[in-house]
């Protein structure tokens, strides 16, 4: 009977988490944000944190050649401050939001601080 009570709490447990966060991602959706400082965004999650672990370890070299790459490849876009966005997801833990340009379809992966 304890083992049944306790899924139970926490299937509660689980079901509000899940609304809380997709509450606030809703709140977000269908609003059109602010970029506040110029900065990349990247399409892949993974390619993303590439480039940041390359910022993080102060290699400016190896972190201007990726984002040109990236560029290059089309799975990297700059964002200039100012830029209008509407943020499609995100990864709070991580301090990370997708983004989409108006008008636009592809999404990037930036810095949630970085959207207001």
């Amino acid at each position: 009977m304890k083992m049944i009570k306790r899924i139970k709490i926490g299937i509660v447990i689980i079901t509000l988490f899940s609304f809380i966060f997709s509450a606030s991602y809703l709140a977000f959706a269908n609003e059109l944000h602010t970029i506040s400082m110029d900065i990349y965004g990247c399409t892949s999650k993974k390619y993303y944190r590439k480039l940041s672990s390359y910022i993080v370890d102060s290699d400016m070299v190896a972190f201007q050649k990726a984002l040109i790459t990236g560029i290059a490849a089309g799975i990297c876009t700059m964002f200039k401050k100012g830029e209008k966005v509407y943020i499609v997801d995100s990864a709070y833990f991580s301090g990370m939001a997708k983004v989409r340009r108006p008008g636009k379809t592809i999404e990037y992966w930036t810095l949630f601080a970085a959207v207001k």
